[in-house]
């Protein structure tokens, strides 16, 4: 998996999608692997989550919107 990646789903993450310490740095594996993530992300639970951060104060309004403005830059570089 890729080790930014890795960081950035953090271990409840990767148990979810039933990665495991041994897997192989396999290509083929290794998108496998992301496409399971890829279709468990979805617009509206991404939302929700925010919002469960925000009401439970485990993410401030001023976290969101320099998020949300790091998450618009990077939108660029997938155009």
């Amino acid at each position: 998996m890729n080790p930014l990646l890795s960081r950035m789903m953090g271990q409840a993450a990767k148990q979810s999608l039933g990665q495991s310490p041994q897997t192989p740095n396999n290509p083929l594996a290794m998108m496998q692997e992301f496409n399971k993530f890829r279709r468990s992300i979805t617009p509206e639970g991404a939302k929700q989550r925010v919002q469960e951060l925000l009401q439970s104060g485990q993410m401030s309004q001023q976290q969101f919107e320099q998020l949300q403005q790091q998450a618009q830059t990077f939108a660029q570089f997938l155009k």
